[in-house]
């Protein structure tokens, strides 16, 4: 049984500095029954237990946001990353593609812990639109966990400016859309119970 504690965070004035959002939750993904604390601090993840630090994101990686969720519906929980980095593919690109793409620009990953470490289960090229502010729940009541997020455009750095509220699904190769909002400008998302279903809260709708 993995055990998932309470989180705290406190959000600055946005993503565009590092130093404005400080989110804490502790876990014991790996089943060890010792929990680990994930703390993501200036960007960056670190994942340790008893004071050890197991793993950093890489400074390359420019973190916003994580949750600790089962996105993959595979009974097992996931560490769900909106990030910033340069580089549209990692260390192997597809063959037809020549020139990889390095401007700053949003990804998703979803990685997993376990006796091994960690290990990436997906991780986006270069979105289109760039994930502002994400949340997981089960928006449908079919006990399978779906993405929602609010999509935005590329400003200066790394700003977002959200403009649509969406809803993905992971169907075993990565995430199908399954629902957009209509265009609008849209922050502060989050879920709230509506008695036995989950709802969707925004500013902007």
């Amino acid at each position: 049984m993995v055990v998932i504690g309470a989180g705290f965070f406190l959000r600055g004035s946005g993503i565009e500095g590092d130093g404005g959002f400080y989110k804490k939750e502790v876990a014991d993904l790996d089943n060890n029954q010792t929990r680990e604390s994930y703390s993501l601090e200036k960007g960056r993840l670190t994942i340790a237990e008893n004071s050890k630090v197991l793993w950093q994101s890489p400074k390359e990686w420019l973190i916003d946001d994580f949750i600790l969720a089962d996105v993959d519906n595979d009974g097992r929980v996931d560490i769900n990353l909106s990030l910033w980095k340069r580089g549209n593919f990692g260390a192997v690109m597809p063959f037809w593609i020549k020139k990889n793409e390095m401007s700053l620009k949003n990804h998703f990953f979803v990685l997993n812990f376990g006796e091994k470490g960690v290990r990436e289960v997906w991780g986006s090229s270069n979105l289109s639109q760039p994930n502002c502010e994400f949340q997981i729940a089960d928006m449908d009541s079919d006990d399978k966990n779906e993405l929602i997020v609010i999509e935005g455009s590329y400003g200066e750095k790394r700003e977002c400016r959200g403009e649509y509220l969406a809803i993905w699904e992971w169907d075993e190769w990565g995430f199908s859309n399954k629902w957009r909002s209509e265009k609008g400008e849209y922050s502060n998302l989050r879920i709230e119970k509506d008695g036995n279903e989950n709802k969707i809260v925004a500013e902007g709708l």
